[in-house]
C-alpha cells in the first residue's frame, strides 16, 4: 500500500438533488428505478475519478502525468463531446445546444444493467455539476441475454459474432428474434433452436403469411387496391385499438411489447380474412370482396407502419407492393391515411423465408458435439438426477429448503449482485441479482426458500452454491419479483418437498425449469394460477406457491401445514423462478 492523490466526483454533496430528479421517474423501468433509489437510500459517497495508470485519457493538469481518467468520468462525457465535435465538423458550432440546452428534448440512454449507476447517478451528477444540461429522460437497461446458461463468452464456447450471423440470415429476422427474447425486466436466453421455431411459427407463419396472403391474393384478382365504401367498423376500431396501445408501449421504451400487439393484430387480420372467405366470395360478389380485401390491404399498411421500427427492410417491401412510398417519411401519421382505390400493386414476393439451422449447431447447442458425446459418461452418469416416474416427477427433482439469510454485502465486481452467506442447514454461499428489488436491510435476516441442490457455479468470480427462488409476474405484463418465504418459523433446512421424497443429487438449472411452480391468490382451497386449481390444504395463506403437474396443482409445502408464500400482491400466475 502507497499513499496516492486523486481527483474525485463530489457525489456526496448531490445526494439531495438526485433524489428529488428521480421523484416522479415512474416511466423508467423498475430494475433501473430500485437499483437507483436503493444506491441512493444508502447514501452517496465521493468517488475518485483518476486512477494510477498509464493507459487512459491523461489529466490535462501539470504534475498529473501518471495518472489518467477514470474511464466512467470520461466515456459518459462522449456523449456531450461528440455532440460538440460533429456541430463542428458540419460548420455549426452551437447546434449542440438544441439538444442539450432546450428542456423539451428528451434523452434516452439504451444500455446492459452493468451500467446502470453510470447513467442513472454518475452522468447525470456530472450534468448537474455543470449546470444548465438536459439531463437523462429516460435509461431503458436491459438485463443479460444469455446463452447456454451464461452469459455470452468467447473462452467458454459461447459467443456468437454478428457478422457471421448476417452473413447467413437477413437482418429484419435476427432484429425480430432479438426483440422478441429481449431481456427487458430480467434475464432471457439466446438459443437456435428457438430462434428457428420463433422465426418459422410467429414471424413467418403468422405476420408474413397474412401480408403476402393479402397482397397476392389481391393482385392476381384486382391487380390494383379496390373499391370500397369505407373502412368496416370491426376493422378501423383493431386498427386504432392496436396503434394505441402499441404507440403507449413505444414511448414507455417497452418494446417486447410492442411487438407482441403487431403480431396480435396479424393473428386478427389471419382470422378477419379467413372469416370472410375472400376466394369464395370472388366467385360470387367481386365487389364485395373487394371491400373485403380493401380492409385487409389497410391492416397489412398498419402492420409495416408498426414493424418498420422493428424490421424496416421488409416494412418498405410491403409498402412498396402496395404502391405506396415514404414510409420513413410519412410517419405514424400515415396510419390515419386511407389507401386510395385504384393504386396499382406490384407483383410481390413474401417479405420473410423460413430459417433451416444446421443439425450440427442444433445437436451443438444440446452439448452433444465439441468433445461431447451422446453417451453420458461414467462421471456423469453418478451425478445424474434418478427419481421414479410419476406425477411431479420434474418437481421430485428439486430439493427446495427453508435458508435464511444471515449475511450480505456487494458483490466485489458486480454492481447489480449481492454476495450472501445463507443458513440452509448448513451455511452456504449465495450469489443473486435482486439489488433492484430489494435493500441490504430487507435481505439481511429474511426468511427464503432456496434451491439447494442447483450445482454450484461461478457468478462474476465468487462462488454461488444455491438460488433463491422469486415469484417475477413479467410473462403475466407486470413488473415485481417478490422472494418466496415459509408461512411458519419453521427450522433452517427444513425440506419444502410437499411430502414427496424428493431428490437431494446436483441438477442444472434447466432441470429447475422443468417444473412449472407458479403464484396465486387463494380463496379457500381454490388458487388462481392464472388458470383456477382445487387444492387441498387447511389455513392457506391469501397468497401461495403451488407446483403444476398434468393439470394438477400441490400447494408448495413442508408437507406439515408450512406453505411457500409471498408478502404482498402479484399478478396470478406469476412464475418462479
Amino acid at each position: 500500500i502507497r499513499p496516492t492523490e486523486h481527483y474525485f466526483l463530489r457525489l456526496g454533496a448531490l445526494n439531495d438533488e438526485l433524489l428529488k430528479y428521480l421523484e416522479g421517474k415512474e416511466w423508467w423501468r423498475p430494475n433501473v428505478r430500485s437499483f437507483t433509489t436503493n444506491w441512493l437510500k444508502d447514501g452517496l459517497h465521493d468517488r475518485a475519478i483518476t486512477r494510477d495508470m498509464e493507459w487512459g485519457v491523461p489529466i490535462p493538469m501539470d504534475g498529473w502525468d501518471s495518472k489518467v481518467i477514470y474511464v466512467w468520468f470520461d466515456a459518459v462525457i462522449g456523449y456531450l463531446s461528440a455532440s460538440k465535435e460533429y456541430s463542428k465538423i458540419i460548420g455549426k458550432p452551437d447546434y449542440w445546444k438544441d439538444f442539450w440546452m432546450d428542456p423539451e428534448v428528451r434523452h434516452y440512454y439504451f444500455l446492459g444493467k452493468d451500467n446502470i449507476p453510470f447513467h442513472s447517478i454518475i452522468w447525470p451528477s456530472i450534468l448537474m455539476g455543470y449546470g444548465g444540461l438536459t439531463l437523462p429522460y429516460d435509461i431503458p437497461a436491459n438485463e443479460y441475454l444469455m446463452y447456454k446458461g451464461g452469459k455470452f463468452s468467447k473462452s467458454r464456447g459461447g459467443a456468437i459474432d454478428m457478422p457471421t450471423v448476417l452473413s447467413k440470415y437477413d437482418s429484419d429476422v435476427v432484429r425480430f428474434y432479438l426483440s422478441i427474447v429481449m431481456p427487458d425486466t430480467h434475464d432471457s436466453e439466446f438459443s437456435w433452436e428457438d430462434f428457428q421455431t420463433k422465426i418459422n411459427t410467429e414471424l413467418v407463419g403468422n405476420l408474413g403469411n397474412y401480408c403476402h396472403r393479402c397482397l397476392s391474393f389481391t393482385k392476381k384478382n384486382f391487380g390494383s387496391v379496390p373499391e370500397t365504401d369505407g373502412l368496416k367498423d370491426e376493422v378501423a376500431q383493431e386498427i386504432d385499438r392496436a396503434f394505441k396501445e402499441y404507440s403507449e408501449y413505444m414511448q414507455s421504451c417497452d418494446f417486447k411489447k410492442a411487438i407482441k400487439v403487431i403480431m396480435d393484430l396479424s393473428h386478427f387480420g389471419n382470422r378477419y380474412f379467413d372469416s370472410m372467405k375472400p376466394w369464395a366470395l370472388v366467385k360470387t360478389d367481386k365487389d364485395a370482396c373487394g371491400k373485403v380485401l380493401y380492409d385487409n390491404l389497410s391492416v397489412v399498411k398498419a402492420l409495416a407502419i408498426m414493424m418498420w421500427p422493428f424490421m424496416p427492410k421488409a416494412a418498405e417491401k410491403i409498402f412498396d407492393y402496395m404502391g405506396l412510398s415514404e414510409l420513413e417519411a410519412g410517419g405514424y401519421e400515415g396510419i390515419n391515411v386511407k389507401l386510395v382505390p385504384g393504386t396499382e400493386l406490384k407483383e410481390p414476393v413474401p417479405a420473410f423465408s423460413k430459417v433451416e439451422i444446421p443439425k450440427e449447431v442444433l445437436d451443438a447447442e444440446k452439448g452433444l458435439l465439441d468433445g461431447a458425446s451422446a453417451e453420458p459418461k461414467k462421471k456423469e452418469k453418478k451425478e445424474m438426477v434418478t427419481v421414479a416416474d410419476g406425477p411431479f416427477k420434474d418437481f421430485r427433482k428439486l430439493d427446495i429448503r427453508v435458508a435464511q439469510i444471515t449475511q450480505i454485502d456487494d458483490h466485489p465486481d458486480a454492481e447489480k449482485l449481492y454476495l450472501m452467506k445463507v443458513d440452509v442447514g448448513e451455511e452456504r454461499q449465495i450469489v443473486a441479482g435482486l439489488k433492484a428489488y430489494y435493500s441490504k436491510e430487507e435481505m439481511l435476516g429474511r426468511k427464503v426458500l432456496c434451491l439447494a441442490n442447483l450445482k454450484p457455479a461461478k457468478l462474476r468470480g465468487q462462488r454461488s452454491e444455491g438460488m433463491l427462488l422469486a415469484a417475477d409476474d413479467e410473462e403475466m405484463g407486470g413488473s415485481t419479483v417478490l422472494l418466496l418465504k415459509p408461512s411458519a418459523d419453521v427450522p433452517n433446512g427444513t425440506k419444502m418437498n410437499c411430502g414427496m421424497e424428493n431428490s437431494e443429487s446436483r441438477i442444472e438449472y434447466k432441470d429447475f425449469t422443468n417444473a412449472i411452480l407458479k403464484v396465486g391468490a387463494c380463496s379457500g382451497n381454490v388458487v388462481n394460477l392464472g388458470d383456477k386449481f382445487d387444492v387441498e390444504g387447511e389455513n392457506l395463506p391469501e397468497r401461495i406457491a403451488a407446483v403444476i403437474d398434468d393439470g394438477k396443482a400441490v400447494p408448495l409445502s413442508d408437507g406439515n401445514g408450512c406453505y411457500a408464500t409471498v408478502d404482498r400482491e402479484i399478478t396470478d400466475g406469476a412464475g418462479v423462478r
